[in-house]
């Protein structure tokens, strides 16, 4: 079963999983491989409805790609640190619940307004969604730049057909 990152509906619930690392800042695969197992069996039992492994740019990237998606937005807890929302964490997870879970950091719940409320702030995801898109605009044009401009139709028709050399008995 395969969840996709897009926040799914408004009053769900945002959970934060965690890799468990030892004093050397070396993950602890024992744990880690068990916490996978767990949102695995979460995401089998429909209780996990959307999920973003996060990168180097921490839970807040990954909570506003999730919203960009359906256009929902996100409360954040206020026991929840910039530092938090920013801190790089390889191999961590943000998921999106209806339900409760007995694991992982609740950290915020998703709205019906398509803002981000966090640190005493309220984010646009709309600018938000903005920005992102146009640091790959020059690269992946999202318009055409001509606008209203009629194109000739092209169509091809083939003028021979191509038979097989070998004819395979069946």
């Amino acid at each position: 079963h395969i969840v996709t990152p897009e926040l799914k509906k408004a009053g769900n619930k945002l959970v934060r999983f965690f890799v468990a690392k030892d004093e050397f800042d070396v993950p602890m695969y024992e744990n880690v491989m068990k916490m996978y197992e767990q949102v695995h069996q979460l995401i089998l039992d429909k209780v996990i409805v959307s999920a973003y492994a996060l990168d180097a740019r921490g839970a807040a990237a990954a909570i506003s790609k999730m919203a960009f998606g359906n256009k929902i937005g996100a409360k954040i807890l206020n026991t929840v640190s910039q530092e938090e929302l920013f801190e790089k964490k390889y191999g961590a997870f943000v998921v999106e619940t209806e339900g409760v879970l007995r694991f992982g950091k609740k950290i915020g719940v998703t709205t019906k307004d398509y803002k981000i409320y966090a640190q005493g702030k309220i984010l646009s995801i709309e600018k938000l969604e903005k920005l992102w898109a146009e640091t790959l605009e020059p690269v992946y044009p999202t318009t055409g730049g001509e606008e209203n401009k009629n194109y000739e139709n092209i169509s091809y028709k083939a003028e021979s057909v191509v038979s097989p050399l070998v004819k395979v008995p069946q």
